[in-house]
Formats: structure tokens, sequence, C-alpha cells
């Protein structure tokens, strides 16, 4: 096939991802529906494959084809702290889709940190700092100061989704990469959230399946293990019972992302937290209320009137319970709604990229291109997207557009 565009990847990296993969060049020239020839030429580095056979190579080895690319292997991964670990048990056994996407996400960062070299720029550091011995609710202040947000700002967000995008902004701002899963196989009760706090450059992870209130909740709580420097992966339900020292950081992390989402000092001037006369005494309505106001879930709002002692612990686990099950139930009814109309509901795929890979590392390879540090191919490999996609993500890129999702608090 001598008219087909090769991809000029560093062979090293074809080796190293073949072996990681645990596969011999028989099998995986047998998976590839190639000639064993063929293949060892490439590792050999005499030839170089197809852009479609190496996608074929990309998902036999699961790696991202930006791997490929890569001036060396990246470094194997620390494993990350699992703040899901109960007294006197072994360890969850992480799944393969989990394990991916925390090899995805540090590789991303690898490339992300060759990319700043090759700009002659330094990413930016992060010098802020937190433990567990400071006070939630003063941190807020502190940690929005950092993200440059302040509550008006805030309360002029149209909605969730608005909400959960500018979280993002701020973050890409002071140097951490977000990123959502690419894959709807992850389930909550697995991972909500994980994060790197290695510097420069750490990482944050949202589950994509999560609903986009719960997902904001997830960022600045993965933010707070990041200033904590004490990384890992979260799950956040059924805190109580985890192994003392998670427990702790978890329950402190929480706390922090509550404060933060919903200042105390402004959360207890509002006219609906005034009028109420006794504890339990804020229904339905004014949560909801508060919820849209804040542009947080209605789950951080019984977090934060449970804190201030306006509703108990059995009344916030009742609702929660209720807001629970909606959740639930709103979800199932528009994955069958999904199903029953088509492409109708279908994210576009470029958006899709965006929210994957987030706008700072997006950013980041727009501009590297654009000041002719790497080639067209080279940004269609990071990003992991056709180049025919291209044209779209730069467009939704220069306008800072990001479709709204429906608001699920």
């Amino acid at each position: 096939m001598p008219n087909q565009i090769r991809a000029i990847i560093n062979p090293e990296l074809l080796i190293w991802a073949r072996k990681a993969a645990g596969l011999s060049i028989e099998i995986s020239a047998k998976k590839a529906q190639i000639k064993e020839e063929y293949l060892i030429s490439w590792e050999k580095g005499q030839s170089y494959p197809s852009i479609p056979q190496l996608i074929k190579l990309s998902k036999i080895y699961k790696r991202p084809i930006s791997v490929f690319y890569l001036a060396k292997p990246p470094k194997l991964f620390a494993a990350l702290r699992d703040y899901r670990r109960l007294p006197n048990q072994p360890l969850p056994i992480l799944s393969p889709q989990l394990l991916y996407e925390i090899r995805r996400a540090n590789e991303r960062r690898d490339i992300a940190l060759e990319l700043y070299e090759l700009l002659g720029e330094k990413p930016p550091v992060i010098k802020a700092k937190i433990n567990l011995n400071d006070n939630p609710e003063e941190l807020s202040s502190m940690i929005r100061k950092l993200l440059v947000i302040d509550i008006e700002i805030q309360l002029r967000w149209k909605n969730i989704s608005e909400a959960y995008n500018e979280w993002r902004k701020a973050l890409d701002a002071i140097g951490i990469m977000s990123f959502q899963t690419s894959d709807s196989k992850i389930k909550l009760d697995e991972m909500r959230g994980f994060s790197n706090s290695q510097m420069p450059l750490p990482i944050i992870v949202i589950n994509k399946n999560d609903f986009p209130g719960a997902r904001i909740f997830s960022l600045i709580h993965e933010l707070a293990h990041i200033l904590l420097r004490k990384e890992g992966i979260c799950e956040f339900e059924n805190v109580e019972v985890l192994a003392e020292e998670e427990r702790e950081i978890e329950k402190f992390c929480n706390h922090v992302a509550g404060a933060v989402l919903v200042p105390g000092d402004d959360l207890l001037r509002q006219p609906i937290i005034r009028r109420l006369s006794g504890i339990n005494m804020v229904d339905d309505s004014e949560i909801l209320s508060l919820s849209r106001l804040y542009k947080a879930s209605r789950e951080v709002i019984l977090r934060r009137l449970l804190h201030f002692g306006l509703i108990s612990s059995d009344y916030y686990s009742y609702k929660k319970e209720i807001y629970d099950n909606e959740a639930k139930k709103k979800a199932i009814e528009e994955a069958h709604r999904a199903a029953k109309e088509g492409n109708r509901y279908i994210f576009p795929i470029y958006l899709k990229n965006i929210y994957s890979n987030g706008r700072g590392y997006t950013d980041l390879i727009l501009k590297s291109y654009y000041q002719e540090k790497i080639t067209l191919s080279d940004v269609s490999g990071y990003l992991g997207i056709k180049l025919k996609h291209l044209p779209k993500i730069e467009a939704a890129m220069s306008r800072f557009i990001f479709y709204a999702q429906k608001d699920n608090g």
C-alpha cells in the first residue's frame, strides 16, 4: 500500500508497547492481520506502519496512538494509593478499564511535559500546600483565590454544566490537567475520580458516567488531594467504613470540596437559610434553589446544611437516598430514550474529545502545532482523533465553547 500515509513513530515505543502487553511478534501480527516481517521491520525502524495499521496496533496493545510518538518509553507509573481500602481487607482489584485510564492519563502528562520543553516554556508550578490539621472552612477562601474564582463569578454562571467547565478552566490555568474517562464501562462504585499530585502538571481524572454536579464535587475533592500531596483513587461513598487513615483523608477532602463549592459565610447569609426556624425545616424546593444558586449538586447542599447543624444526619441520609434514586431513574430513562431515538442524542465526536482530553492539554497541542513544533500527524496522535475533526476542535477551542450537558443535581 505505497500510497498510504505512513506514521513516523518511534520504533522503540512499538517494541515497548508490545512487550508491555505480553504479546509476541507472532501473536501481534496475527491479531493485526499483517505479515510478521512487516512488524519486525517496523520495530527495527526500517519502515513504518500506515496510520490505519498503527490504529489497529494501538487497540491491540491498549495504548493511545499518541504514546508511539514519544521520544522514549514512559516510566511505569507508580501505583496510586487506593482510598477505597477497607479495614483488614486486601486492596480492591482494579478493572482493566481503570488501569488503562490511569496509564492513559500519565502518558498524556508525559506528552505535555515534552511539549513544554519543545516550546521552550516551563509548566506552571503549584506552590500551595495544605495539611490535615487545617480548617477546611478557612481553606475555602485560599483555594478560591488560587483558582481566581470569587463567589460573585460563581453565582453568575448559568447552570451546572457551565460551572463544571469553568472549574476545569480554572484548574488548567494553575497547571492542573483535568481529564474525563474515555471508557463508559468504569462504574461509579469503582471510581468517581483519581488524581496524581506529581509536580509539575498534576492530573485529575473524572468518571464521565457521573452527573455534572457530582463531577464538580469530584474535581474539587481531587484538588484537595493534590494540595495535600496525597493522590489516589476515590469513590466517596461509604467513607465511614474505610480504614482509619483513608477515612480521615477522604472526610477532610469531602469537607474541603463542600466548603469551596458552597462557602459557609455566603450560604448563611441566604434568605432561605435565615428564614429557617429550626432543624430539618428546609424543603426540597429550597434545596433545589440553593443547588441552582451555587451550581452544585443537591447532595453538596445537604452536606453543607448538615455541617452547620441545619439538618440532622437522619434527614441527610433520608434525602440523599431519595436524590440518588431519582438520579438513577433519570439515567435509565435517558439511556432508553437515547437508544430509541438514535443519533439525535449522540454527543459530537470532537466535543467528546475536548471533554476527554481537557482544554489545557488540547490547547497545548494546538499551540505546539501552530508554532511548528509538531506535525498534523502528531496532533492526530496526541489527541487520539482523526484529522477531519480538527477544524471543529479548533473552532470550539477558539470560542471556548462546550455544549451544555443536561443538569442533574
